[in-house]
């Protein structure tokens, strides 16, 4: 019966280890919570009653909204994997996730980097997760490599992406540009391939140093 969690309710309720709530996930996503304000900010499990009404420990949710709002699921440290579907175009609220493993998504690469995501340390389920799938021909496949072939290359959007082991950037490219915190970018990037020669290289711009994909590869080609 529960439709709305105020400000502050579970404020200072550090020792709380379970939460268990008689009814779904769907249920539990149009009950109104204040940010930082769910009994999942303390808890380390949360448990819904499946449809035999039993209850399950939450580790996996899938989402198929445009517009997606995670405050209901702020500080769960169960949730291991995440689905969202390719009809997803912004995502606020998203924060600590710390257990979040894997990422599936129903769309392209093309698709993933045209989402918003509203203060993306917060928001962007990366930030947390080690692994993102996508989908090609029908089929998921780990992102490992991505091919840039504009101008300038805005980055924010595979911030956290650790799986990425290789970044093509054709002779277009200028400017790499991040509209996030560069200190939190998190590539485990192997090798850089560019389109273009060593001198061509030196006359490209980069703000900061993190956002020159060298500071985290080694190699490049």
């Amino acid at each position: 019966r529960v439709s709305k969690i105020n400000n502050n309710a579970f404020k200072n309720a550090s020792s709380l280890k379970k939460v268990f709530y008689e009814g779904t996930i769907d249920d539990w996503q149009k009950i109104k919570i204040d940010a930082f304000s769910g009994p999942m900010i303390y808890a380390e499990e949360m448990y819904f009653l499946d449809e035999d009404n039993v209850y399950y420990l939450v580790e996996e949710v899938s989402f198929d909204v445009k517009e997606l709002n995670m405050n209901n699921f702020c500080g769960f440290d169960c949730l291991k994997t995440i689905h969202l579907s390719e009809e997803v175009k912004s995502i606020e609220m998203l924060g600590n996730l710390v257990n979040l493993e894997k990422v599936y998504y129903d769309g392209t690469l093309e698709d993933w980097l045209k989402i918003e995501f509203v203060k993306w340390w917060f928001s962007n389920p990366m930030y947390h997760a080690e692994e993102i799938y996508m989908k090609k021909d029908n089929e998921y496949y780990l992102v490992e490599e991505i091919k840039f072939d504009s101008e300038i290359v805005d980055i924010s959007n595979i911030v956290g992406f650790d799986c990425l082991k290789k970044i093509y950037l054709t002779n277009k490219f200028k400017k790499i540009y991040n509209s996030g915190l560069p200190q939190f970018i998190g590539l485990n990037v192997d090798e850089v391939y560019y389109e273009g020669t060593l001198e061509d290289w030196l006359n490209l711009e980069f703000t900061n140093e993190y956002e020159n994909p060298m500071y985290f590869s080694n190699k490049l080609y």
